[in-house]
């Protein structure tokens, strides 16, 4: 028999597969970033691909990118 929480089967031991659904939506032309994670998202809808750079929690700063360059960073 399976553990169920209120959550998830077998206490979310599941989880981590799916970490990647989960860093960037959209809706219309606005993109928002769930999860601060390396990764790269091609939103062919609107011409763009964004790179995310990190090495967080080592360091901080985290580096957005596109064809054209540096979009941004957060620290």
């Amino acid at each position: 028999m399976a553990l169920q929480t209120s959550c998830c089967w077998l206490g979310g031991s599941l989880s981590p597969a799916s970490y990647a659904n989960g860093i960037y939506y959209h809706e219309a032309d606005r993109l928002y970033i769930a999860q601060y994670v390396p990764s790269s998202l091609d939103w062919s809808e609107m011409g763009i691909t964004v790179e995310q750079a990190t090495k967080y929690p080592e360091e901080v700063m985290i580096r957005f990118r596109n064809a054209k360059g540096l979009l941004g960073s957060i620290y």
